[in-house]
């Protein structure tokens, strides 16, 4: 039986996506320690999943380890930024009324 399972390939989405998630932590420190290990997990997952897929798109594919090592430590960062985003959102609005509110006063403050 035949697998498509290639180490080489995996360990270098790993090391890039765990470079990438811990240059993330010097630019945009996480405001616990629960956040930091969710954010971590976060960036290293996508980038193991997601950097194929990123490299065939941006036309990295074909160029060399280098190139899917930048391309891993890039979907970390973003991964990265975005989950501290959502989490920081998801902080600030408990329940749907809370983001209702604030939508409705952003409204408001538009209209005047």
């Amino acid at each position: 039986m035949q697998s498509d399972f290639n180490l080489t390939l995996f360990l270098v989405k790993l090391s890039g996506g765990i470079a990438g998630s811990v240059i993330s932590l010097s630019v945009l420190i996480p405001a616990s320690r629960r956040e930091t290990v969710a954010r971590m997990a976060t960036g290293i997952s996508s980038s193991v999943l997601l950097t194929t897929p990123l490299s065939d798109a941006v036309g990295w594919g074909d160029q060399g380890v280098e190139y899917l090592l930048a391309a891993s430590g890039l979907t970390a960062f973003g991964a990265w930024f975005l989950f501290g985003l959502v989490a920081r959102t998801a902080d600030q609005w408990r329940t749907l009324d809370d983001a209702m509110r604030d939508l409705k006063a952003l409204k408001k403050g538009k209209d005047s």
